[in-house]
């Protein structure tokens, strides 16, 4: 990631932090629109699982400085994420769909340039995790 992609999705948290379980419930509902097989592994409903999705948006929008030194805190989360049966199969459709859902709830604020960077931020975030699950 670049540094300018980094200030622009850590600047867009504080909206995205102020329409958080909003989001995040959204993120789901849209998220077992598009796959309802995925609905089996999750064991909480919706509004738990969107409170613990954007904790730990929240914690590895923070990580992102971290580029070059994988971040223990969120390759602990790609692990737990094993015993879940997370396949790494599952990273895109679940990126595509937050991106989508971000993109949607932030409306006017969303531009091609923060899109474009939370795609990045997303990845580098996706692929220490997916490390995890081999």
């Amino acid at each position: 990631m670049t540094e300018q992609e980094i200030i622009l999705v850590q600047k867009s948290w504080t909206q995205i932090r102020n329409h958080s379980q909003d989001i995040g419930e959204a993120f789901y509902e849209k998220l077992f629109d598009t796959r309802p097989d995925l609905k089996n592994l999750f064991s909480t409903n919706k509004e738990a699982q969107a409170k613990k999705l954007m904790s730990a948006m929240a914690l590895a929008v923070t990580k992102l400085y971290q580029d070059s030194v994988p971040d223990e805190t969120i390759e602990a989360v790609g692990k737990r994420h094993t015993a879940y049966r997370v396949k790494p199969e599952y990273f895109a459709v679940f990126g595509e769909v937050l991106i989508e859902t971000l993109g949607e709830r932030l409306g006017d604020f969303w531009t091609d340039e923060l899109e474009k960077a939370w795609i990045a931020a997303y990845d580098h975030i996706a692929k220490m995790m997916m490390q995890t699950l081999r």
